[in-house]
């Protein structure tokens, strides 16, 4: 029983001389206040030590510890698995409008026009009644290989003004908006094409 009197006596002291060392090192008082309140929690928990053990506390607190410690777990690996599914359908969503955007590159080929760039916007809101269907399209498509690359330069006017006017759909616009509208169930108004002339 002096014994083991005797080692918590020496556990404490060494402790004390322990922190005393720590707090001495640290280099900024911020963090002081909170070294404090860890290392007096342990030092609580080392006085407290001989009553645990005589009351058997020490599986209590080592059952209600681990039963903590797995529910934070829990929790972190619920979060984890969470920010992988979302990860998982925004790669998801990416890759639908990759194809989709294939796919009338082809319509926009067979019209005879030579895609430039094509976007889609899907309905990524969960709640929505229509979840992961089509909401946009923007087309910009050219006349010729050469626009399409970036390569050509329209000619320079000197001297002359010229007011943009409304320029009226063009059967190629037309014929893709039809198309687009009954493969893809989507309404002609959220069809967007613009043909570089």
């Amino acid at each position: 029983m002096i014994e083991q009197i005797y080692q918590w006596v020496k556990n404490i002291a060494f402790y004390l001389i322990l922190i005393t060392a720590v707090m001495n090192v640290l280099p900024n008082n911020n963090y002081k206040k909170y070294v404090k309140l860890f290392t007096g929690m342990v030092l609580v928990l080392l006085v407290l030590s001989p009553i645990t053990s005589l009351l058997k506390l020490n599986r209590t607190m080592d059952f209600t510890f681990m039963t903590s410690s797995f529910e934070q777990e829990l929790n972190e690996l619920d979060d984890q698995a969470e920010s992988f599914e979302n990860a998982q359908k925004s790669r998801l969503f990416t890759g639908y409008e990759e194809e989709v955007a294939k796919e009338i590159g082809e319509v926009v080929e067979q019209d005879g026009l030579y895609p430039v760039d094509i976007q889609v916007v899907m309905e990524e809101d969960e709640s929505s009644e229509d979840y992961g269907s089509i909401r946009q399209i923007h087309i910009t498509a050219a006349y010729s290989q050469k626009q399409a690359e970036g390569i050509y330069i329209e000619p320079v006017r000197i001297g002359t003004e010229e007011k943009e006017e409304y320029q009226p759909e063009s059967m190629e616009e037309i014929n893709i908006k039809n198309d687009l509208e009954r493969f893809y169930n989507i309404s002609a108004s959220n069809i967007n094409i613009s043909i570089q002339r």
